[in-house]
C-alpha cells in the first residue's frame, strides 16, 4: 500500500489577503522616484532641457516646503489641544450632574418637543473627539459635553492658584508617555509631583521623572480602559 499525504499539509495557494489600497497622495519621496526614472530613461540624443530640470527641482522644493508646513500646522493643532485639555484635568474623578437635550421631529420633518435626559456620573477621562470637541467620559461609558454639565460636585476650579495645585490632580493617574528616544511607554502611574526651577515634573512608580508634554494618554487608576488625552501639558511657562 502506497504512502499518502495528508491534504491538510498542502500549502494554501488561494488565501484571501487584505488588499493594500494605494495612496492618492504624492509625497516628496514619490516625486524624487518619478524624477529619477525620468532621468534614467531619457533619450541620450535628446536629454532633458536644463530649464525643465530646474523647473522640476523647484516643484520638488515647493512640495517639500508644503509638507513641512503641514507637519508644523499639525503640531500647532496638537499644542492647542494640549491647552484645552489641560483645563479639564481637574474634572477627572469629579461627580457631575448632566442634562442632554435630544431634538425630535415628526414624520413631516417638523421639530417637536425635545426629549430631556438627566443623570449623575463620575468623570473618568477627558478626550478630544473626532469633531475636535472635548468629550467627558463618565464611569458608565457615557460621553457628555461641557455645555451639558449642569453642576460639578466639589466646586472644581477652572483657575488654579498655582501650577502645583493643578498638577497634583495627576497623582494616582495612569499615563502613557513618550521618552527622549520617541518611544511610547504604556501604563505608568503618577506617584508624586515636583516643582523644579519653576517647572512641573511628574514622578512615576519606577522613579522616572517626566514633563507634562511627554504624556499622551491618561486614565483613572484602577480602570482597564485607556482614554486618549493627546499631548497634555499642564505646566505652561
Amino acid at each position: 500500500m502506497g504512502n499518502t499525504i495528508d491534504s491538510s499539509l498542502f500549502l494554501e495557494t488561494n488565501k484571501q489577503g487584505v488588499r493594500n489600497t494605494p495612496s492618492n497622495t504624492l509625497g516628496k519621496d514619490d516625486f524624487l522616484k518619478i524624477l529619477m526614472v525620468q532621468l534614467q530613461n531619457q533619450d541620450p540624443l535628446n536629454p532633458m532641457d536644463d530649464k525643465e530640470f530646474i523647473a522640476q527641482m523647484a516643484q520638488f522644493s515647493t512640495l517639500e516646503q508644503i509638507t513641512n508646513m503641514s507637519n508644523n500646522f499639525a503640531k500647532f493643532i496638537d499644542f492647542q489641544k494640549t491647552n484645552i485639555l489641560a483645563s479639564y484635568v481637574g474634572w477627572i474623578g469629579r461627580e457631575v450632574d448632566w442634562e442632554i437635550i435630544i431634538r425630535n421631529f415628526d414624520k413631516d420633518g417638523n421639530e417637536i418637543d425635545p426629549t430631556i435626559e438627566t443623570g449623575t456620573g463620575t468623570i473618568s477621562a477627558v478626550q478630544i473627539g473626532d469633531n475636535g470637541i472635548v468629550e467627558l467620559k463618565l464611569d458608565d461609558g457615557r460621553i457628555v459635553y461641557q455645555d451639558e454639565i449642569k453642576s460639578v460636585q466639589g466646586n472644581a476650579k477652572n483657575d488654579y492658584e498655582t501650577q502645583l495645585s493643578l498638577a497634583s490632580q495627576m497623582v494616582g493617574m495612569n499615563v502613557s508617555w513618550i521618552n527622549d528616544e520617541g518611544e511610547k511607554i504604556d501604563r505608568a502611574t503618577v506617584t508624586s509631583v515636583h516643582m523644579k526651577n519653576g517647572k512641573i515634573y511628574y514622578e512615576l512608580q519606577d522613579g522616572t521623572m517626566i514633563r507634562g508634554q511627554q504624556i499622551v494618554k491618561i486614565s483613572k487608576s484602577g480602570q482597564n480602559n485607556d482614554y486618549t488625552i493627546e499631548s497634555m501639558d499642564v505646566d505652561e511657562d
